[in-house]
């Protein structure tokens, strides 16, 4: 008479498995024992999880004023008449900090501009403003407030920067003014590489008539 095999549960298949599992394998087959005998298992006393709300933001979390404007958000506005960016710093320690930051994220926002509007990486060299032509001629909108980051007072600020169509062409006017440098500085490298070999070439024209002449010096002073 063939003996039927009970069917065992898979945790109990890799619990036997397991190594150094001995003891959890005799528990898990006297359970299922139990269970195949009728017997009811034994309460087991389940302890839930409750999880500690945090007293302390993290770091990363900003929390920003309720009067902070809505256009205060890094962008870029493309239409017909204006190219307009946003730019936005913070936040920072201190609202020197943060204008400091600011003013650097402004110039190179605008350089990318340029750069995109001509194609040239050297138009930024050519086409340059200074930090009071930008806030004079194309800052239209300015914000300095405070945040919170992490539970701590922080600082930012932003500005908008409007580029009109007058303003690209005077961009795209630049590339003239590379071209023209190009052109002098090739004129300058000819002109200096002209006059080495002119000076060169009278060193050179010298000392082939010193020694011509030296011959006709020496039959001179036998006679």
């Amino acid at each position: 008479m063939s003996i039927p095999m009970k069917k065992h549960s898979p945790w109990l298949i890799v619990l036997m498995i397991a190594p150094g599992a001995s003891l959890v394998t005799s528990v898990a087959w006297q359970g299922n024992q139990a269970f195949a005998m009728g017997d009811e298992p034994a309460d087991v006393e389940v302890v839930e999880d409750e999880s500690v709300p945090l007293s302390v933001a993290p770091l990363d979390h900003v929390e920003y004023p309720e009067h902070r404007p809505d256009w205060v958000e890094p962008s870029v506005t493309v239409d017909d008449q204006a190219t307009t960016i946003v730019v936005v710093s913070g936040p920072t320690d201190s609202l020197d900090e943060s204008l400091k930051e600011m003013v650097l994220i402004r110039r190179a926002a605008l350089e990318t501009f340029i750069t995109e509007v001509t194609g040239d990486a050297d138009a930024v060299t050519i086409y340059r403003l200074s930090d009071e032509e930008i806030d004079r001629e194309l800052v239209t909108r300015r914000y300095e407030g405070e945040v919170s980051q992490g539970g701590s007072t922080k600082y930012e600020h932003a500005v908008e920067i409007r580029l009109d169509n007058n303003r690209r062409e005077e961009i795209l006017a630049s590339l003239d003014n590379i071209e023209v440098r190009d052109r002098l500085s090739a004129i300058g490298v000819l002109t200096v590489g002209g006059l080495v070999t002119l000076m060169g070439s009278s060193a050179l024209l010298g000392v082939v008539l010193r020694r011509s002449n030296k011959p006709d010096l020496e039959t001179e002073s036998r006679e």
